[in-house]
């Protein structure tokens, strides 16, 4: 599981502005962008191997193992449970209305060092309610859960395979 979702976690995008926009898109603001996006990204590559283990589950419960999986059933709910609200709560409640707080913002700039600041603003307050800031030490809290998560995964689809005797697809 050591290298399960590195891809993932390792994965950039690189956009290349002209000049006029370079000026509001320095490498640091799309640095910024990136850590949202790609944190997103890894967010949902959890839900989906969580999901992937609620599939292998209905398949265990035709061969009537429903007690002996019950505690597995209920863990893999909730992480899953905990996987969406996150991901809602990250786009939902704190992207989309920062993003129009700082679009409205934008008709009162009069001048690109008040477009920038409220630029910088915007991506500072996104990455600190999104967790993404050492505040607290909640992003440390937040990358062990959704690791957890992401190896409970990894371990019963394993052993669910190992029941049916099928091989894991791998990505």
């Amino acid at each position: 599981v050591a290298g399960e979702g590195s891809g993932v976690r390792s994965l950039t995008l690189k956009y290349r502005t002209a000049w006029p926009l370079s000026i509001l898109f320095s490498k640091t603001i799309l640095l910024k962008y990136q850590v949202i996006f790609r944190h997103l990204l890894y967010c949902r590559y959890v839900e989906r191997k969580l999901v992937e283990v609620w599939v292998d589950h209905q398949y265990t419960k035709e061969l009537g193992l429903d007690s002996s999986f019950s505690p597995y059933y209920s863990l893999r709910q909730r992480m899953l449970h905990f996987c969406r609200d996150y991901i809602y709560y990250a786009t939902v409640e704190v992207l989309e209305p920062q993003s129009h707080e700082f679009l409205a913002s934008l008709s009162g700039a009069e001048t690109i060092d008040d477009v920038l600041y409220r630029h910088e603003q915007f991506l500072e307050g996104c990455l600190r309610e999104v967790l993404l800031t050492e505040h607290d030490n909640l992003y440390r809290h937040l990358s062990k859960v959704l690791q957890t998560c992401l190896t409970f995964a990894h371990n019963l689809r394993r052993f669910s395979h190992s029941i049916g005797g099928e091989p894991i697809e791998e990505p």
